[in-house]
């Protein structure tokens, strides 16, 4: 929801590989660092990236 509230919606281009990402990262390791956080990267096309990092931030 928070990437919902921060309007971090995305373009669709890269949206499915960040949402995975974000679920493997959790399903490993239910409180990841900030370090953890930054250690995913995935490719944004359309500019929105920042707003996805403020919606992680917001947690």
């Amino acid at each position: 929801m928070l990437w919902i509230d921060e309007d971090a919606i995305l373009c669709g281009y890269c949206w499915p590989g960040m949402l995975i990402a974000a679920a493997d990262l959790l399903a490993r390791k239910p409180d990841p660092s900030d370090d953890d956080i930054d250690g995913i990267r995935n490719l944004c096309r359309c500019g929105c990236y920042l707003r996805v990092c403020t919606a992680r931030e917001d947690d």
